[in-house]
């Protein structure tokens, strides 16, 4: 991200598309610098991947930013002001709290709305745990741990725990074809 800034400039250019995205994506999951892509892609432009970026970044915040106020407080009118933002990434568990504050009664909807936090906190703590285990493995891997940890986190073809709907993205890297499309308002098949 550092050389993206550095060569993207502080005035990143408002113009970006899809293939700036994509590329973002890309680098970030691969973990390949800037150099390496810009080398590969020569057309690519920095200032266009560091919008791109900042979109998506600010995007995934303000939904996490929702999600925390809905979680912190599960309330009809929490759920009527933040919900829209919130499900863009968690549309899941946004639908399920939702659903529980309108149809139960509160100390019995509270419980579950607990139990639905916790659920959630258990997977991220092991997301977690795995992006550490792989982070202290060292380069080149020869055990094949690390593809397989990767695996665990992100499998395009499969459900990884990236995707899992009760995962709460820490990071732009971490967000899935899925909900990129949903941040991005994207029509989807």
């Amino acid at each position: 991200m550092a050389d993206l800034e550095r060569l993207g400039g502080t005035d990143a250019e408002l113009q970006w598309d899809r293939g700036d995205v994509t590329a973002v994506l890309n680098a970030l999951r691969c973990g390949i610098d800037l150099a390496h892509v810009l080398d590969l892609a020569p057309g690519l432009v920095p200032r266009r991947l560091l919008a791109a970026y900042r979109h998506l970044e600010d995007s995934r915040a303000a939904a996490i930013a929702a999600w925390m106020t809905i979680a912190g407080d599960p309330t009809m009118s929490n759920i009527a002001e933040h919900g829209a933002a919130a499900a863009l990434l968690l549309p899941t568990p946004m639908y399920r709290m939702a659903s529980l504050v309108r149809r139960q009664k509160k100390p019995t909807a509270l419980s579950v709305i607990r139990e639905l936090l916790s659920d959630m906190d258990q997977l991220n703590r092991r997301v977690s745990e795995l992006e550490q285990h792989l982070a202290s493995l060292s380069y080149p891997d020869t055990t094949g741990t690390a593809v397989e940890l990767g695996c665990l986190l992100y499998q395009p073809y499969r459900q990884g725990l990236w995707g899992h709907p009760y995962y709460i993205p820490t990071r732009v890297g971490t967000l899935t074809p899925t909900r990129v499309a949903d941040l991005l308002n994207e029509e989807q098949p």
